[in-house]
């Protein structure tokens, strides 16, 4: 009967022990996010290379951690992981998030509309 109970007290422990990990790593993600002055930024390409930075570095930080308790290989890791840890960052930071990819979005729209902007030619003389 002992033994029936260890496994899922063990598998609990260590779900445990790894969300702690995941949960630091939104946490560091989340403060980063928050540096970034949005309102200065005039190129979404800027905000997805910080955004990105901000991924990375606190990956790295975090890196050795997440191998040792199983939360996932950053070396090996697939798409499907990574977006998993993509979503631990935004339980963590929802509203620096949101407002990151709004001020994101706006930028792709004017950039977008710029893009179209020029001069037609008309060709006649076929």
């Amino acid at each position: 009967m002992k033994y029936y109970l260890t496994i899922p007290l063990i598998t609990l422990c260590t779900l445990a022990v790894a969300q702690d990990v995941t949960v630091k790593f939104g946490n560091d993600v989340c403060s980063c996010l928050k540096q970034i002055n949005l309102e200065a930024s005039t190129h979404s390409k800027a905000i997805n290379e910080q955004v990105g930075t901000c991924f990375v570095n606190s990956a790295t930080k975090h890196q050795k951690e997440f191998k040792k308790k199983k939360v996932i290989d950053l070396d090996k890791a697939t798409e499907a992981e990574l977006t998993k840890l993509w979503e631990y960052v935004w339980q963590q930071c929802r509203e620096t998030g949101l407002a990151t990819f709004k001020r994101r979005a706006e930028l792709e729209d004017a950039e977008a509309d710029q893009s179209f902007q020029g001069v037609i030619t008309v060709c006649t003389g076929y």
